[in-house]
């Protein structure tokens, strides 16, 4: 499973361990199924991401979801500072206390769980860090954790869209997409409420972004067929 290839070559050559487990221990069972079926055929493709303004046009829903239905999402994947070459344990500490000026600790948290920094868990993390005299507060490490859990949450229904519009189970779109069922939507979106009206079984979800930072969520039928807003306040 470690080196199952990432069926839609979306952010690296392979799936990680814990999303490729998310992904076929899921509900759609079908649509792994069909993946693994083209996983040779997909590994000859030549991008690694959704090409952008590729897919069909789809208007945005008019309607704006009621804000006490809305929720607030963590946004620390956005704001944590970003290092492009691998750094190990000891200079990625030492970068933290760099940090220590300019990030809050959870955004220097974050910055020590991702591959190119220590890569561990928030809680490793913070251990790792503790003997070096950076001490992070259980707030915080829990603070880290819900982050992680909810970009682990988008990136698998981002694969999950983009391997069934490789697939033909569904027409491929502009701009960036996810697909969720209810379930997986509400475990994603904790506290969302959606009238009776816009309640679906599945959803296609495009993910607006502005500088970094996800600031919509335009709901949509799995025929494209708009549903509502939900911007990000």
């Amino acid at each position: 499973m470690l080196g199952l290839r990432d069926p839609v070559l979306l952010k690296a050559p392979f799936l990680t361990d814990s999303t490729a487990f998310a992904l076929v221990t899921d509900s759609r069972l079908g649509v792994v199924r069909n993946v693994i079926r083209n996983l040779n055929r997909l590994a000859a493709l030549p991008n690694s991401a959704q090409p952008a303004g590729v897919g069909r046009s789809i208007p945005r829903p008019r309607r704006k979801l009621w804000r006490r239905n809305r929720v607030s999402l963590p946004q620390l994947a956005a704001q944590f500072p970003n290092v492009d070459q691998f750094l190990g344990t000891e200079k990625a500490l030492q970068h933290a206390r760099d940090l220590l000026s300019t990030y809050d600790p959870a955004q220097i948290l974050y910055f020590l769980t991702t591959p190119t920094a220590i890569g561990l868990a928030p809680s490793g993390c913070a251990e790792l860090a503790s003997q070096a005299g950076l001490i992070f507060s259980s707030s915080v490490i829990r603070e880290v954790e819900q982050a992680l859990a909810f970009n682990k949450k988008l990136a698998v229904a981002r694969a999950t869209y983009l391997a069934m519009a490789t697939t033909g189970e569904l027409t491929l779109a502009k701009g960036d997409w996810a697909f969720f069922d209810n379930t997986a939507l509400h475990a994603t979106l904790v506290g969302l409420h959606l009238p009776h009206v816009l309640r679906r079984d599945q959803f296609l979800v495009r993910i607006k972004n502005r500088d970094g930072r996800i600031v919509c969520f335009d709901l949509h039928s799995l025929g494209y067929r708009p549903l509502c807003r939900h911007p990000v306040d």
